[in-house]
């Protein structure tokens, strides 16, 4: 049987635009941005009906979950006034460093905009800039999948999440609020214009991958947790975005207060709910170290004790920082795909003009296999894991 792993969340912006699609939905400025009614799914009339299985949240009931949108739709929460968090391979994953353009807050739906207040990132270049990585981020195993968006302005009339650092919470069985924009179905290629929310058991490391779950073991990493319900789950449009410490439904579910964010939304199975396949997410408890000295070195925020009350105006280079070509943040592309000039098919000069050929490879390469912007996801690189068994991203 060959696993798969896919990323539940960079990827629901990933769809199939002509020229006209794109000249509509975009102008030559991001903040100039407008969405078609049809990226999302309305439901027919009917409410929406949730992350997968779950149910729209409350208006304001979740300030700290905020979109982030670029390139690709992912989820993030507001860390510090200065700082938002979300998920490494929503900004760079697959050779590709696709930072975001903006982050809403206070948005619900996407219909409508009373009382939000979107933030435009200043810098997006790769080293150096306002959106930082975890130097370890590997899109080979998804271990430290976090990121971190640093904010221009400050956000001080929402209450920022609190990191978890201790290592033994969630404890088995805990329940975790999961929430996001992303797919409703994953078969139906459309985010949802609200917001919808689900309640997940904490599943341990070492119980993930063993009956009746069916992860391997060597794939479930210290820097990751497991948490499942039958029929629910995160999906694409969900990932970076936070799972906290919630409340039994038998207590009304929800996030328990005050706010603990325990995870960051990152990689589950395809078609997102199994019960046999737990959603994967990053462990904050893991990353937070380097979290907040991150946010504490560029904003004074998140400082320890010490360190408090000191900001720091110098940006902070990226450790390894090792810049690859930039494909995303461009408002749009030079060139669709790469050309080859065929060679002459004759010994001497010819009136025939030469052909221009497409390049043919017989399986998926790094770069986006679509135009930007797009909406639906697309079939990604093929890597192998260390089990030797094929994991298939989506972006």
């Amino acid at each position: 049987m060959l696993f798969s792993k896919a990323v539940t969340g960079c990827l629901a912006m990933a769809v199939r635009a002509t020229a006209a699609d794109r000249d509509a939905l975009f102008s030559n400025r991001p903040h100039l941005i407008e969405w078609r009614d049809d990226m999302f799914q309305d439901g027919g009339g009917q409410g929406p009906q949730s992350i997968i299985g779950g149910d729209e949240i409350v208006p304001g009931s979740r300030p700290y979950l905020v979109p982030v949108v670029g390139k690709y739709f992912c989820g993030g929460s507001l860390i510090s006034p200065h700082a938002v968090m979300t998920a490494a391979h929503c900004v760079f994953s697959a050779n590709e460093w696709s930072p975001p353009a903006w982050v809403d807050f206070h948005r619900h739906s996407w219909y409508n905009n009373t009382g939000v207040k979107r933030v435009f990132v200043n810098d997006r270049s790769q080293c150096g800039g306002d959106v930082v990585y975890h130097p370890e981020w590997s899109d080979y195993t998804f271990e430290n999948d976090v990121a971190i968006i640093f904010l221009p302005e400050a956000i001080n009339d929402i209450i920022p999440v609190q990191l978890n650092e201790d290592p033994n919470i969630p404890v088995s069985g805990a329940p975790l609020d999961v929430a996001g924009w992303g797919l409703t179905d994953p078969y139906i290629p459309y985010l949802s214009y609200v917001p919808n929310a689900v309640t997940l058991d904490y599943v341990t490391n070492d119980a993930c991958s063993k009956k009746p779950y069916r992860w391997p073991a060597e794939w479930i990493e210290d820097s990751m947790i497991c948490a499942v319900e039958n029929g629910k789950g995160s999906c694409q449009g969900d990932s970076g975005g936070p799972v906290v410490i919630g409340k039994p439904e038998s207590d009304g579910g929800g996030p328990q207060k005050p706010i603990v964010q325990v995870g960051i939304v990152s990689w589950g199975i395809i078609g997102c709910v199994d019960p046999r396949f737990p959603s994967v997410f990053t462990r904050v408890s893991e990353v937070a170290d380097w979290v907040k000295d991150t946010v504490c070195e560029r904003t004074g925020e998140l400082c320890k004790s010490s360190k408090a009350g000191k900001t720091s105006k110098t940006k902070k280079v990226y450790p390894d920082c090792v810049k690859v070509p930039t494909y995303a943040p461009t408002e749009f592309p030079t060139t669709f795909s790469p050309t080859v000039t065929a060679r002459p098919t004759t010994l001497h000069p010819t009136d025939m003009p030469t052909v221009t050929a497409q390049p043919v490879t017989p399986y998926p390469t790094y770069m986006p296999t679509t135009y930007w912007p797009t909406w639906v996801p697309t079939e990604a690189p093929m890597h192998r894991a260390k089990s030797d068994k094929l994991i298939e991203v989506f972006h």
